[in-house]
Parts: C-alpha cells; sequence; structure tokens
C-alpha cells in the first residue's frame, strides 16, 4: 500500500483540484502553497465549490496571472477549519488584508488521502525580501518613504482585523506581500501591501492556540503565558517597523544581524546558542551563523525565517498566498524553547528595560524575586536611539523620533499599547 504523505506534493503541471500547479511558492509547518491555473481538474481531486463568503466563484477570482493554492497537510483539517472560519469573518477583506476565494478538498490519486485547499489572489514579492534586496543595494534598511507605505498599510489592514476582533498572531515580514516583483524599478509609491497567513488567528472571544508567533516578534504576555489579546499583534508590528528601518531585527535572538548590544551577545546567554539552534542534515552545509534562516521543514528553527540557504529548489519564497507557518518547530524540546524565550526576553529587557512587578510575578522561570533575569540581572540598559545611533549612525533628531514611535507600541502591559489606528495618526507616519 503507498504510504500517505504528510503533505501534499505537487510538481509543475500536476492537478490540484480543478487546477493545473504552475509552481510551488511557499510552505510552512502546516502547508504548502502553490501558484495555479484554472484548468486540469480530471480524476486527481475535486472541488467543493464553497464561496468562502468572498462573494465569488472560483473562476470569477481569477486573473490572467492565475490564483494561490494553500493545501494543508494531511490530518490537519482542524488548523484548516481555524483559518477558514477566519476568513470567512474577513469576508471580502480590505484593500489590506487577503481574502479568501474558494475552498475544495484534494484527493491523492494513489492514496485517496485528503488535503483541504484554501484558494486566494496570488500576489507579488514579500516585504521580507524588499528588506533584503534593499539591505544589498544600499546597504541598510527601506528608505523612509518605503518605510511609511508599508508601515501604514500594515496598520490599516491591523485595524480592520482588530475592528473585527480577529488578533492576526504572526505579523512579521515574510507576512506582509505586495501586490509586485521587487525590482530595482521599484518606487514607494508603487508599494501596496496586504496582510496574509490568518492560519494561526483567534478571535479575541476564542483564542485557537496560545503557541503563536515567531522568534523575533512575539509579544511578552505570549512568552510568559498571560492572556493575550489584539495587543500582541501590535507589539509585532512595531518591532516590524524597527526592522524596516534598520534593516535587521531589533529583537535578534538568533544573533544574525551583527547588533551590537554592548554588554550582551550569544556569550552572555546563559547557554550555547550553537547548541540550541540546531540544523538538520540537509543544512549541515550552510554557513553555521545562518542555519536559522532554514524553512526546509526539518530545522529546530524551521519556519521562522525566509528560506532554506541550502534547499533552493522551486520555492519563491516571496510567497502570494499564505502558507501556515509554526513559529516553532512543533518537536522543540523544553530546553530549546525556554533558551529561546529567555534570551528574547533578555533582549527586551535590555532596549525598553524591565518589566513591572505585575509581569515579572508570574514568570518565575524567567525572573528573580528582585524582578531581574535569573541568569543575567546585571544588565546595562540602552536606548532605541542609541542602539540605532551605535549600529547605523543615524541622525540624532531621526533616532528620536523613531524611538517615540516605537516605544508607544513596545510596552510590556497590553492595555498601555497604542493601537493600530492611534499608530496611524503618530506624527511619525504623517
Amino acid at each position: 500500500m503507498t504510504e500517505i504523505s504528510k503533505k501534499c506534493l505537487r510538481n509543475p503541471g500536476d492537478n490540484l483540484g480543478v487546477y493545473t500547479v504552475v509552481k510551488k511558492i511557499g510552505k510552512g509547518g502546516l502547508s504548502t502553497v502553490y501558484r495555479c491555473e484554472l484548468g486540469g481538474g480530471g480524476g486527481s481531486g475535486g472541488a467543493s465549490g464553497d464561496s468562502g463568503g468572498s462573494g465569488k466563484n472560483t473562476s470569477g477570482g481569477l486573473d490572467s496571472q492565475g490564483i494561490a493554492v494553500k493545501s494543508y497537510d494531511h490530518d490537519l483539517e482542524k488548523y484548516y477549519r481555524n483559518e477558514v472560519c477566519v476568513l470567512r469573518r474577513i469576508g471580502e477583506g480590505s484593500p489590506h488584508v487577503v481574502a479568501m476565494i474558494s475552498t475544495f478538498a484534494h484527493v491523492a490519486e494513489d492514496t485517496s488521502a485528503i488535503y483541504p485547499c484554501i484558494t486566494m489572489e496570488l500576489r507579488g514579492d514579500s516585504v521580507l525580501k524588499l528588506m533584503n534586496y534593499c539591505k544589498e543595494a544600499i546597504g541598510g534598511g527601506l528608505p523612509m518613504s518605503m518605510v511609511l507605505r508599508v508601515a501604514s498599510d500594515m496598520f490599516r489592514g491591523l485595524a480592520f482585523l482588530h475592528g473585527l476582533g480577529i488578533i492576526h498572531g504572526d505579523i512579521k515580514p515574510e507576512n506582509l506581500l505586495l501586490d509586485r516583483v521587487v525590482d530595482e524599478d521599484l518606487t514607494a509609491e508603487d508599494i501596496h501591501v496586504k496582510i496574509i497567513d490568518v492560519g494561526s488567528s483567534s478571535f479575541v472571544d476564542k483564542i485557537f492556540s496560545p503557541n503563536i508567533g515567531t522568534d523575533g516578534y512575539i509579544a511578552p504576555e505570549i512568552i510568559v503565558g498571560a492572556p493575550f489579546g489584539t495587543p500582541a499583534d501590535i507589539w509585532s508590528a512595531f518591532t516590524v517597523c524597527f526592522d524596516l528601518i534598520a534593516g535587521a531585527s531589533l529583537f535578534d535572538v538568533f544573533f544574525e544581524c551583527d547588533i551590537n548590544y554592548g554588554d550582551i551577545d550569544e556569550t552572555t546567554v546563559g547557554m550555547d546558542v550553537s547548541e540550541i539552534y540546531t540544523p538538520c542534515t540537509a543544512c549541515v552545509g550552510a554557513d553555521p551563523v545562518k542555519y536559522s534562516s532554514c524553512e526546509c521543514g526539518h530545522c529546530d528553527t524551521c519556519s521562522t525565517h525566509e528560506k532554506c540557504l541550502v534547499e533552493s529548489d522551486t520555492d519563491d519564497t516571496s510567497s502570494s498566498g499564505s502558507a501556515s507557518s509554526a513559529s516553532s518547530s512543533s518537536d522543540d524540546s523544553i530546553e530549546h524553547k525556554y533558551a529561546r524565550n529567555y534570551c528574547y526576553l533578555l533582549l527586551v529587557a535590555k532596549v525598553i528595560g524591565y518589566p513591572p512587578a505585575e509581569f515579572t510575578d508570574r514568570a518565575r522561570s524567567y525572573y528573580n524575586r528582585k524582578g531581574r533575569l535569573i541568569n543575567n540581572p546585571d544588565i546595562v540598559p540602552t536606548t532605541i536611539s542609541q542602539l540605532l545611533d551605535d549600529n547605523y549612525d543615524m541622525d540624532a533628531d531621526l533616532c528620536k523620533r523613531v524611538e517615540d514611535f516605537l516605544l508607544r507600541g513596545l510596552r510590556y502591559d497590553p492595555d498601555d499599547r497604542i493601537t493600530a489606528m492611534d499608530a496611524l495618526e503618530h506624527p511619525f507616519m504623517l
């Protein structure tokens, strides 16, 4: 008997329901996304005809470039159902959130395994790809005009979701898509961003899973297991804003970005990060510092960054659809997860200061009775402004303006964080 594959593995020219696969464009811990065109059909799958609340039928949602089809892994129906529920509430979406076109089930010919699928509009490259392009072209973050366009669209998308009572749960550059490819002709005026991937999203009155987010972007309340809501997205969005400005992660738990934090580096975390983030055999040939950028499906840090540096097959990690991505591997050991969380809280304390007692009192595995981190009680706080000046030699006035803006969203108390709508009215955004 043919073994059932966990993932719906399709090659260009293969059928996927009533569609023909053009190429694979994304993959995550729970699903795979393909660029498809209508046509093919036949015996390898069937379409359910669910319009998904978008008001469009399947053919009506197509354009000359095709669509994105997200295929969930076999036996992950509960995750598929959650995403469809969220997408139905989104309905036709907004100019800044990708909506569902339809759903169907692909049935494998050889095993009769069922793979739930969602069709969505096809988008362009990710903001992560734009960041990487700018870093290579100009050696830093995005031009400020582009920063403001991306941030504005991101906050408008979040305002829409939060207005519907939806917590996105995984805001990061990979989940912000442009409507075109990144090239030398791209200008700020060309930028139009939509939020994708509600695979780990929740409703404010019904949390789907407490294990959400991506390392480096997760709100502190989620790290320590406290209740969370839409302000968790605000924290993530403001960390993304730093990414856009600096071209590097503010809370670089993988120590990949060469940020000088002063008295903190991988040797001061209290554990050996080279042992914590272990690459799989497929990535042994990669740069040992960069293996945490793997998205091969096997590494401890899989699905948290852009792409595996070794396995570069046909994937286009600009992801025109929304590939559900786990924040960290489901096989993570308790020790590895704790190490990443501790490192993250250490960097947060370094950059914005120690948390209030009501926060540390419920996180004794990380903090002592004096409210200091148990392995690094004597860190010297810095400021975002100083961090930008030391690492990127930015104009002093700009550093202060960036710091003032970011500290409106980077606050330990979720109730003290600015809302998405208010962020749009902050002087930095105007």
